[in-house]
């Protein structure tokens, strides 16, 4: 089972492959002009079906300029801001165009009088320019507010990336990165895309792509997509008689090649275990079918001695893969007859389900950067039956074991764990990787990474994921017969038999 990566890392959905359009030097400061834009951006989106935002910028310009440059034209920014100026008014007349066309809207905020502002408004989401990235004031006040955040990282270094990640991390806000070079526009050898990956191994939050190349040139969205990013951003603007766009924004006809370039490259990358039947039949062609190299009886115990294998394997007939000494035949079967999947019966192939768990689990522990170590003991719990483990019951990772233990849960994605208590042991999880569903005395919450639950004796607790969940435990020391399970069916078993050692892996 592979999980949604937004679900298993609890990210917020609202950055899912999601296009944020900048509307570029402010849509020249005209309504109308910005409107065109927006109309033109909501049908690129209808077109190809994706989640689009237009973005905005605000600059409370009266406290924004210091009074003595109002006028010096030799800083080539001030002007422009100046000469693109729109009143409050003005704004939430787009962002209501922008609502009635299903748009969501973004907004980059240069002051901390325009985080106000959009906190007042009906904005989805703040958006960080690469110059404020080392803007702490900046940054603290946009940390306080309460809407989701994106934060274009260009010049940053580590260290500052590190702290925006800090910060927001202590305010508990749900947030973004954005891969982004500010040269405008981009040359190939100077787009770096490597850090998207870096980024997405760092913090642990979705990554995504601002970018500044030539809107002729497509290959770094493909590239950036095949890299993880899961947001896209760049500048838009819509050419008149009057209005020219520069180097680096993008008008309708090739905001859409680039979306279309974006959405090509996620065909070729999206995760899928969910195999064409085509691919399968082709497959099958070149398998090996399992052939009897005698007359074989009914209710005859097979092995390796009994069968051949060799092309083709047929419509209904058991391939070399499915086969295991110890199946049973159900009927007669002759010299160089195919072997009929529906002529055998055979249990469950415990070492192989054990061979998947164990590999499963060590995939988790690797996912969540958990290593073990040399001392450890590993055990299967399995309460019904070690044939039932892929549904109920974990994998078990004794660390220590002395008058307090520490343990590691790690539960498979769609695995639960029955309702017990313990009468003498007190726990405490604290969930290092994933999300887990615990019922505790009848009571459901939802623990994430990070999440701690006390558990005291004699309480009834059961716990599941849909995920996959690596659990710390840390406990007072347990001892045989401790835990009663609400179902007496396990509670009467022995324990020995809900369990299997295998000491190390």
């Amino acid at each position: 089972m592979v999980q949604d990566e937004f679900e298993r890392r609890g990210w917020n959905p609202i950055f899912r492959d999601l296009f944020i359009f900048e509307m570029a030097n402010n849509h020249q400061g005209s309504v109308q002009h910005g409107i065109d834009i927006i109309r033109e951006v909501s049908d690129i989106a209808k077109k190809f079906g994706i989640r689009a935002a237009v973005k905005f910028q605000y600059r409370q310009l009266d406290t924004f300029i210091h009074p003595d440059f109002v006028n010096d034209t030799s800083i080539k920014h001030i002007p422009r801001f100046l000469g693109t100026r729109l009143s409050r008014e003005q704004f939430e007349t787009l962002i209501k165009e922008a609502k009635n066309q299903g748009l969501l809207v973004a907004c980059t905020p240069f002051d901390e009088a325009s985080v106000n502002l959009i906190e007042e408004q009906d904005i989805d989401i703040i958006k960080i320019g690469s110059c404020s990235a080392r803007d702490k004031p900046l940054l603290k006040k946009i940390s306080e507010a309460t809407k989701p955040i994106v934060c274009s990282t260009a010049g940053a270094s580590v260290k500052d990336i590190d702290y925006i990640a800090h910060l927001f991390e202590s305010k508990n806000r749900d947030f973004a990165f954005m891969h982004c070079v500010a040269l405008y526009p981009t040359p190939a050898e100077k787009t770096s895309l490597d850090r998207i990956d870096f980024m997405r191994e760092r913090y642990n939050v979705p990554v995504g792509f601002s970018t500044h190349e030539s809107p002729n040139d497509f290959i770094p969205v493909r590239m950036a997509v095949a890299k993880g990013a899961r947001l896209f951003e760049r500048h838009v603007g819509k050419e008149t008689q009057d209005i020219k766009l520069n180097a680096y924004s993008a008008p309708a006809d090739l905001m859409s090649q680039w979306v279309q370039a974006a959405l090509d490259a996620k065909k070729y990358c999206d995760w899928n275990w969910k195999h064409d039947p085509a691919e399968m039949d082709s497959l099958r062609s070149l398998e090996r079918g399992v052939y009897l190299r005698k007359d074989i009886p009914k209710d005859t115990k097979l092995s390796s001695e009994h069968v051949f294998f060799a092309m083709p394997c047929k419509d209904g007939q058991l391939s070399s893969g499915e086969f295991r000494d110890g199946m049973t035949v159900a009927q007669d079967v002759k010299e160089k007859a195919g072997l009929p999947k529906d002529a055998v019966q055979s249990s469950a192939d415990v070492e192989h389900l054990k061979a998947q768990i164990i590999q499963e689990a060590k995939s988790l522990l690797r996912s969540a950067h958990i290593p073990l170590g040399t001392e450890y003991e590993v055990e299967l719990s399995h309460h019904y039956g070690i044939e039932k483990m892929p549904e109920i019951g974990l994998v078990m990772v004794k660390c220590m074991d002395r008058d307090y233990c520490k343990k590691l849960l790690i539960q498979l994605p769609g695995q639960s764990h029955p309702e017990h208590l313990h009468v003498k042991k007190e726990e405490s999880f604290q969930v290092l990787y994933g999300a887990v569903d615990v019922v505790l005395d009848g009571t459901q919450k939802t623990l994430k990474a990070g999440d701690k639950l006390l558990i005291l004796p004699g309480q009834k607790h059961s716990f599941s994921t849909k995920t996959g969940a690596v659990i710390e435990e840390v406990s007072t020391k347990y001892e045989k017969g401790q835990s009663t399970y609400s179902d007496p069916s396990i509670f009467s078993s022995n324990p020995d038999s809900r369990k299997t050692y295998l000491g190390k892996w």
